[in-house]
């Protein structure tokens, strides 16, 4: 059975123990085509609970918070299509469920970060990893 629900969040002001409510109805957030702008708050480090991910084709800038690392359940993040430009944080190689990771079209650089388990799978089932069109 599959629902969709509308959260409406407008207004309120979610910190500290709001985040726990939303990791426990939130999996899966597209907030992607949304013009939205700034940086990714550092608070998203709270919501462990999230499966998906999905900020692409904004105006998000800065750098990719390390509180990343948290989101433990994540299958899919995709960043693609913003205006990213400090280092790939190397906390993204400690999640070991991630199957696509979209950071394309950004102004990304440094070292790809790699990840031990990605050597053992079999590449019928090998992770999406887009890392096109950002700096060197």
């Amino acid at each position: 059975m599959c629902f969709n629900v509308i959260l409406y969040l407008k207004g309120m002001w979610i910190v500290g123990r709001g985040f726990n409510l939303l990791e426990r109805i939130l999996k899966n957030i597209d907030l992607s085509s949304n013009n939205l702008i700034g940086e990714i708050p550092k608070e998203v480090g709270h919501l462990i609970g999230f499966v998906s991910l999905n900020l692409s084709c904004n105006n998000l800038s800065g750098e990719i918070p390390f509180e990343i690392e948290n989101l433990v359940s994540l299958d899919i993040f995709d960043l693609s299509i913003n205006h990213f430009s400090e280092i790939i944080p190397s906390t993204l190689s400690k999640n070991n469920r991630l199957k696509v990771l979209d950071l394309s079209n950004n102004s990304l650089y440094g070292r790809i970060p790699t990840k031990r388990w990605m050597q053992t799978l079999d590449p019928s089932s090998f992770p999406e990893i887009n890392f096109r069109k950002n700096m060197s």
